[in-house]
């Protein structure tokens, strides 16, 4: 992990010596910037206001809600929800919050996911500080794939991305565990209640794999919060699987406005 992690920095260090530096908020140039402080003045100022908004249900900031989401199981076998606590940073109302995630989506940026990675290890560490019991190496950091067809269009899994810088950033392993089997209607255009329908036969655990995650701690990685039908459905195939626990963390977190 040390290897990877130096030789990691040093290739960031050496395309950052190449080519100047951008905001990771704007995308502007500015002289103040480098590979520790990636936002520009403007930006860290709408970051830090972002991650102290106070979630209206609980009045807590992101880093501190564990407000559940619409759907914390999607089996009415599942007795008890198969995530542990929830955890995000900033809400998606956002426009450069918005800015951002769509830049790790469609615009291959290394340097917007490093940020992500390094803000999200900070969330991993209060997630893991709440098992005072378990002991770290038990711990593993998996993500919600993407559907193919997006890999294939975009060329890019923001996910697994992000999930690796969390992994350098926290020296917990990553793992590839699940899979994306596509979905069989355009998300956008389907109601709340539809979409967890879907997302409950849309992932699988990868063939040969189920041994990475036998009684280990899961640290799921996702990009945005809506329903909290994807990663129920994602959590409920790593507990079926013999993972001990899964807690979720993501970037960000919508208002749930359609019925």
């Amino acid at each position: 992990m040390a290897l990877k992690t130096l030789l990691h920095a040093a290739l960031r260090a050496l395309r950052h010596t190449v080519y100047p530096q951008r905001c990771v908020g704007c995308s502007a140039f500015h002289p103040s910037l480098s590979d520790h402080e990636m936002l520009c003045p403007t930006c860290r100022t709408v970051w830090d206001e972002a991650k102290a908004k106070t979630c209206p249900d609980c009045n807590l900031p992101g880093a501190k809600c564990r407000c559940l989401p619409r759907y914390t199981t999607l089996s009415r076998e599942e007795t008890r929800p198969p995530i542990s606590a929830y955890y995000h940073l900033v809400p998606y109302h956002i426009p450069t919050v918005q800015r951002m995630l769509f830049s790790i989506k469609d615009g291959h940026d290394a340097d917007t996911a490093l940020f992500f990675g390094r803000e999200l290890a900070k969330l991993c560490e209060a997630a893991i500080e709440a098992y005072p019991l378990t002991p770290k190496d038990a711990w593993r950091i998996a993500y919600v794939p993407r559907h193919p067809a997006r890999i294939q269009k975009s060329g890019t899994d923001q996910c697994k991305n992000v999930a690796k810088e969390v992994s350098l950033a926290t020296s917990l392993p990553w793992i590839e565990v699940l899979r994306h089997t596509g979905y069989k209607a355009e998300q956008k255009l389907l109601s709340l209640d539809s979409r967890a329908s879907e997302a409950g036969q849309c992932y699988r655990l990868k063939r040969g794999t189920k041994a990475k995650i036998a009684d280990k701690y899961i640290i799921l990685i996702d990009d945005i919060l809506t329903s909290g039908a994807t990663t129920a459905a994602c959590a409920s195939i790593l507990k079926e699987n013999g993972a001990a626990a899964v807690v979720c963390i993501t970037v960000a977190k919508t208002e749930n406005k359609r019925k």
